[in-house]
């Protein structure tokens, strides 16, 4: 009895003995009838009371435990009172690998702190060691069996924030309970949801002999096929880099162990993730820009539309302005008939100024008209003045251009032939009018004799050429891409007024 009080008060209190061998990273002390001491580089799982040890692949030692020195261990299991030392030394031992002799009946005597066994076993492999006596009689015996390990979670907590300061408690908590912790949940698949913003805690199933379970674990995520390195952990695992609205994928396995479990960790997302909430904005943000677009580009299109209705009312108004122009220079050629006496040719007159004056007074409220009908009342204007001076004109129109296809502002080539008759055909002269394409642009040319008189352009025609230099910059306003530009040019023989619609066939 004093030596086995001995013995544990050696096993106990450990300490490091100069000279003695470099234990491996887990020690266990079998106190049965032959004290052993068993040493594992990979991890010693459990011991049943039927004397079989399961142990994960690697190396193993097994050694006598002496009884007068200190050993240093992490595990104490204790099976039966120890033989004495005398019957100790009356056994022999032997070892079977995989059922095979490995070494034949060894005596135990002077083998009190020797290895028995130093070797590494593989996946399946099993070692069994018997001890007799002196009269055969089996004494002790026990196998080791390798297992082949996968981590198992078999409970777990999400926390709405991460203290880890506090993981360290938690640790020890868990270690002295066999079973799950007040707080967390039994887990019965492969699958855990975990709140928006959660921290989760995960607890591995631990074995009763290890001091701790030492994971290696590895995540990938949906967003993020990469595949990291492996990680080391505990059986308390918590994960606080997990983001919500993702789903991981958690890799747990042992070390030097190629059997891995696999789990799927479902973040659900906050409220704004939601894949409706996302629509919801989404739509409202796009018809909130629609309204706004259409809001602009309708404040626009009326402010366009206001300033268009401005300039075509000063257009209108230049187009009415130009009709009391012409109606006084008519009547004053008619009074200048009446007082010569040309009374019949006055009548003639007056009938061809009525007819003018009505398709006037029908295109007066008409921006534009067709080339078809503005050429009409060109002509009628010829022929009034030409029953008045007695001057010859002809017209010139391009085979490629469709008078009644073509609109252009009414009467705007009226004060270029009035000009024409006024300078250079009052005298029996000429007038020649060309209606010309060119590229894109149409060009209407008024061409008469050289008066003794220079023109400037900007003067020619008095009142009635000034209206229609007003015209022209508010109908370039109106449409800047087709405007219409004047040229005059003189020289000694001819002058000629040229309107050019820019753009007219594009």
């Amino acid at each position: 009895m004093k030596s086995i009080k001995w013995f544990l008060f050696l096993c106990l209190f450990p300490f490091l003995v100069q000279g003695q061998e470099k234990p491996l990273k887990q020690t266990i002390c079998l106190i049965a009838d032959i004290p052993l001491l068993l040493e594992s580089d990979h991890g010693i799982i459990s011991f049943s009371k039927t004397g079989i040890l399961d142990i994960s692949p690697g190396r193993i030692r097994i050694s006598m435990a002496a009884r007068t020195d200190a050993i240093e261990f992490e595990h104490l299991i204790q099976l039966a009172k120890p033989l004495a030392v005398m019957e100790q030394n009356s056994t022999a031992y032997t070892v079977q690998w995989n059922t095979k002799k490995y070494r034949d009946w060894t005596p135990v005597a002077g083998q009190h702190s020797s290895t028995l066994i130093d070797t590494s076993l593989g996946i399946n492999d099993s070692l069994k060691l018997i001890w007799k006596n002196r009269s055969g009689k089996i004494v002790q015996k026990f196998t080791l069996k390798t297992k082949i390990l996968r981590p198992a979670i078999i409970g777990f907590r999400i926390n709405e924030y991460y203290d880890s300061i506090d993981r360290g408690h938690k640790i020890r908590v868990l270690k002295r309970k066999n079973g799950l912790p007040k707080g967390y949940q039994s887990l019965q698949s492969d699958s855990i949801q975990i709140q928006a913003g959660g921290i989760i805690e995960l607890k591995i199933k631990s074995y009763p002999l290890l001091v701790d379970t030492l994971i290696q674990f590895r995540i990938t995520s949906r967003e993020d096929k990469t595949i990291p390195g492996w990680k080391s952990g505990s059986h308390l695992l918590i994960l606080p880099e997990l983001k919500a609205d993702n789903n991981y994928t958690l890799e747990l396995k042992y070390p030097n162990q190629s059997a891995v479990a696999k789990y799927h960790l479902i973040h659900q997302p906050f409220w704004h993730q939601l894949t409706w909430v996302r629509w919801t904005i989404g739509l409202s943000l796009l018809t909130t820009t629609i309204l706004l677009t259409r809001w602009y580009y309708r404040r626009k299109w009326r402010r366009e539309a206001a300033q268009r209705e401005r300039l075509e009312e000063q257009l209108t108004t230049l187009q009415s302005q130009l009709n009391p122009h012409f109606i006084f220079n008519a009547l004053s050629s008619i009074e200048g008939l009446v007082t010569i006496g040309q009374n019949k040719l006055a009548n003639e007159y007056l009938t061809t100024f009525s007819m003018i004056m009505r398709d006037t007074l029908k295109n007066v409220d008409k921006m534009l008209i067709s080339l078809e009908e503005d050429l009409q009342l060109m002509h009628q204007y010829l022929k009034v003045e030409q029953l008045r001076f007695g001057f010859e004109y002809e017209w010139e129109l391009d085979p490629g251009i469709h008078p009644a296809e073509i609109e252009v502002p009414p009467m705007l080539a009226q004060p270029l032939i009035e000009n024409a008759v006024k300078h250079g055909a009052s005298a029996k002269g000429w007038i020649n009018i060309e209606i010309a394409k060119k590229n894109a642009d149409m060009l209407i040319r008024v061409t008469n004799p050289s008066s003794n008189i220079a023109i400037k352009p900007r003067t020619a025609g008095g009142y009635g050429w000034s209206l229609i230099n007003q015209r022209l910059d508010h109908f370039r306003e109106l449409n800047p891409d087709s405007p219409i530009e004047f040229e005059f040019s003189q020289d000694e023989k001819q002058a000629t007024a040229t309107l050019i619609f820019k753009n007219w066939f594009s």
